[in-house]
């Protein structure tokens, strides 16, 4: 961005305030013709920079009512609630806005004083430009006459004179910035469009995550017996609520809730109802299992697989969700068998590729900390075929849902609330001539 010399623009001020007059010139006309022009040029750069400067005084108007507005608009807000026009609720949603509200106002304020003074930058060095080689009497006598034109005064960008639902009076004015003012205008009036309770539950955020970590952590010392923590979580969570200062406003006579019984119970209702992760430990590990041949003259393929296990822990009913998906490859050798199934000296190799994919449900036992999980369908995906064999050629493909089973758990209860937190256990799968079995385990994430 070019700077401006601050000698030329006190120059051009000065003979711009010199030609606002009745009749601006009129003294030169009667000394000399080719001066006219001259001057006639001037004004041409006068009008150029006058528009570029005029430009970037609005910016600087506009961008400094955006930067102040969120200090006077949290006035208001306070002015209203002290006057008892809104309740403390409203109150504390209509500052829920404003704070989502305060960057967006940063955002444009920044954009809209850059660009009004790069539009001073460029006015002045295009005014010198034609002041030097525009000096056509008609062109110019035009832009005479423009340069005489004085602006009006900036409006306010944003004036809200109620904090509520909606935005009473939004001004907008036809400025060279009336794009940005209207982006501007439209991310606000989504702010405004959103749910009260949504917005108060968002300024609640940070007690809410407050509340649900102590309760969080009474569920890992007593898990799945909610009803018997609730009564003593909720004599906890009542001194502690009490004492937030900015928040008994929002109950009583009038209020959200009529008494701050009621607010609790609300509080604790998105501490334990909130998605369901308030309660929820994840888990995630791998597993690796081998392959092996249940009789002799077999080739189980692929010879092992590996994978990842998920699981999620949900601390008030000790359900257990998740998933299992596991893949592998090679190659193996067996020696081929007579009529009798008998092995004789002829080796062939089988190669094969395997994958595995599926869900995992159960229950955790809160008195051991095993796990209890239900057979587990997974989509198998098998193929394999003979290699480096004379006798045998071929192979085959299969696609379809099979059965496996999956054990484990804590070593015991007192385990959830260990850093790190870790379980384990065993995962197998078997045909009448092949048995996949091996271990996994899971960290906390």
């Amino acid at each position: 961005m070019m700077k401006r010399p601050s000698q030329i623009i006190g120059f051009l001020r000065k003979i711009i305030r010199w030609y606002r007059e009745p009749i601006p010139g009129s003294r030169l006309l009667r000394v000399d013709p080719i001066l006219v022009l001259a001057v006639i040029g001037i004004t041409t750069t006068m009008w150029s920079v006058m528009r570029g400067l005029s430009v970037e005084t609005l910016g600087n108007e506009l961008a400094n009512g955006l930067r102040s507005a969120p200090a006077n608009m949290t006035t208001a807000i306070n002015d209203s609630y002290s006057a008892n026009k809104i309740t403390g609720f409203d109150r504390e949603v209509a500052l829920q806005r404003l704070d989502m509200m305060r960057p967006i106002f940063n955002q444009y304020a920044d954009i809209i004083q850059s660009q009004g003074y790069e539009t001073g930058n460029n006015a002045l060095a295009m005014g010198i430009f034609e002041s030097l080689m525009s000096l056509g009497p008609a062109e110019a006598g035009g832009r005479l006459v423009g340069a005489l034109t004085t602006g009006k005064g900036i409006d306010r960008v944003v004036a809200l004179a109620c904090i509520g639902n909606t935005v009473k009076d939004f001004e907008l004015v036809a400025t060279p910035f009336s794009a940005q003012e209207q982006q501007l205008r439209i991310r606000i009036e989504e702010i405004f469009k959103m749910d009260k309770d949504a917005l108060f539950k968002a300024r609640m955020r940070a007690k809410i995550n407050f509340l649900q970590r102590e309760w969080t952590d009474r569920l890992k010392e007593t898990p799945c017996q909610p009803d018997q923590l609730v009564e003593d979580y909720r004599i906890w969570a009542y001194g502690r609520a009490k004492n937030w200062a900015e928040y008994p406003r929002i109950y009583g006579a009038g209020q959200r809730w009529e008494t701050y019984d009621a607010y609790l119970d609300w509080l604790i209702e998105q501490v334990r109802a909130e998605g369901g992760n308030y309660s929820v430990q994840n888990y995630e590990g791998d597993f690796a299992v081998t392959n092996t041949a249940l009789a002799g003259c077999q080739a189980c393929t692929p010879p092992s697989l590996s994978g990842t296990i998920q699981l999620a822990v949900n601390l008030e009913n000790c359900s257990v969700s998740g998933k299992v998906t596991g893949e592998g490859g090679g190659d193996v050798t067996i020696n081929l068998c007579n009529s009798k199934r008998e092995p004789i000296d002829e080796k062939c190799t089988a190669s094969g590729q395997m994958t595995i994919s599926g869900d995992i449900s159960g229950v955790l036992d809160h008195t051991t900390g095993k796990l209890s999980l239900n057979p587990t369908t997974v989509t198998l995906n098998h193929t394999w075929q003979w290699s480096e064999c004379t006798s045998l050629t071929g192979g085959s493909e299969y696609t379809g849902e099979d059965t496996i089973w999956i054990t484990g758990g804590f070593t015991s209860i007192q385990n959830l609330t260990e850093v790190p937190s870790k379980m384990s256990g065993s995962l197998e799968w078997g045909s009448d001539v092949c048995q996949l079995k091996g271990t996994w385990e899971a960290g906390k994430k």
